[in-house]
């Protein structure tokens, strides 16, 4: 394979060079279609400027197919059966830049949850504390105490003003919905959510409603009012004005007003190891027994169970792509279309399979404004930022961790976060296109 007929075409404008044919050589690689493509645009340059002047050449990506071209163009065309008798249209972007270390947070025990919003990081770790990090000043820091068990997830609720709302869960099989006041060092634990039998490992607030999920050990899932206020349910026989006993209300003040659970889906048979909001009434659930269930809130019962391989310990679902993304045992993540309902075979609703961890895949994030992009975290000790477009190589790889990573959060857009068992909270600034 000698030479292959190629067309250059770039989306952005400003980066167009006429798309026009080109004769290139079979070995070609990336490097070299830049620096193609940087010689024209300097042409160009030249040419509007009317004279030479200074010119900075970009580094770029090629696409061919939506696939990220990662070898000799030769190689890819024959791995991939293409073609060689038409000219092969090619996609060219401006080359994303890597996240950029940006600070670090030591906790006394492992960091197991992690969720930001705009100013402050909420974490979870496993001396049983929940603690807000203002994100740009390391010295801030506000704790609560109520689990008696190392705490598992956590996840912010709702703010009003200057007071927030969050929820921690924990192997204490309780979750706790907390209240902070802004100018407060310390946060109050409101109401105790008992009802769990066994861990409680993973939560998920609704996106619209004062209501989230919580996932157990027990293998089932129970939905729990969020309101910051006692509710006319009967769901607080606790309450602390009743509670005359001393040690009654001490252990109120110390965990919060006993809440019970609204419904509970039961299906899984073994441990509930993530939860995913998909849309206002639909729910995902992945689970250490190889299965992915959607679930109905609305009518409290199961729609869909897609069956995998092997355990499952993560999942994330993008509100951008309508992609579900699965982290594995089998240090795999898989990426997923639930919404092909009419699929029998569960492995044809896999989209892509992303492989470079050595370990299991502990936690999976989508970029909240990219739809391609993804983070994942591992036993390895790794974290990863991947484009789904280059399933088999990571953008880039954020060394940091020590030890197992097991928890990340990219809810800011522009900030990127991880706990592991170094006991570290690494943050990463990225500047999402």
């Amino acid at each position: 394979m000698a030479h292959i007929q190629a067309k250059l075409i770039a989306q952005d404008s400003s980066y167009q060079i006429g798309g026009k044919a080109f004769d290139l050589p079979g070995e070609v690689t990336t490097v070299e279609l830049s620096n193609l493509v940087n010689k024209f645009l300097k042409e160009k340059h030249e040419d509007k400027a009317g004279e030479e002047t200074d010119f900075k050449a970009s580094e770029f990506d090629f696409l061919i197919d939506g696939e990220f071209l990662r070898t000799a163009l030769n190689q890819y065309v024959e791995a991939k059966g293409l073609s060689t008798e038409s000219v092969i249209p090619i996609e060219y972007l401006l080359k994303q830049e890597g996240p950029e270390p940006e600070d670090q947070f030591s906790e006394d025990d492992w960091i197991s949850g992690v969720h930001c919003s705009e100013e402050f990081a909420l974490v979870g770790s496993y001396d049983c504390g929940v603690t807000i990090r203002k994100l740009d000043d390391h010295d801030t820091r506000v704790q609560g105490f109520g689990h008696t068990e190392p705490v598992k997830s956590v996840s912010w609720i709702s703010r009003k003003e200057d007071t927030f709302y969050a929820v921690s869960t924990s192997q204490d099989q309780s979750a706790i919905i907390w209240q902070w006041e802004k100018d407060n060092e310390t946060m109050k634990p409101l109401f105790c959510c008992r009802g769990h039998s066994k861990s409680v490992d993973c939560v998920a607030v609704h996106p619209g409603k004062a209501e989230f999920v919580t996932g157990s050990w027990d293998a089932s899932i129970k939905l729990w009012s969020a309101s910051p206020t006692p509710q006319d349910d009967s769901n607080e026989p606790e309450d602390y004005q009743k509670a005359r006993n001393k040690k009654k209300r001490q252990r109120i003040e110390q965990r919060g007003i006993t809440r019970v659970p609204k419904i509970t889906m039961a299906g899984h048979t073994e441990a509930v190891s993530d939860v995913v909001w998909l849309n206002d009434s639909e729910l995902c659930s992945v689970s250490w027994d190889h299965t992915i269930r959607i679930w109905d809130i609305n009518e409290a019962k199961e729609k869909t169970n897609l069956r995998g391989a092997k355990v499952f310990l993560a999942c994330d679902y993008s509100q951008q792509n309508s992609l579900l993304a699965t982290g594995n045992s089998d240090r795999h993540i898989r990426i997923w279309d639930p919404r092909n309902k009419s699929d029998i075979d569960s492995a044809s609703l896999v989209k892509r399979n992303l492989s470079s961890h050595v370990g299991w895949v502990t936690c999976v994030k989508w970029s909240p404004v990219d739809s391609n992009q993804l983070l994942s975290g591992s036993l390895d000790c790794a974290v990863k930022l991947w484009d789904i477009r280059s399933p088999k190589t990571p953008l880039f790889d954020l060394e940091a961790h020590q030890d197992k990573v097991m928890c990340l959060d990219w809810s800011n857009r522009n900030v990127i976060m991880s706990g592991g068992a170094d006991k570290f909270l690494y943050k990463f600034r990225y500047r999402s296109k």
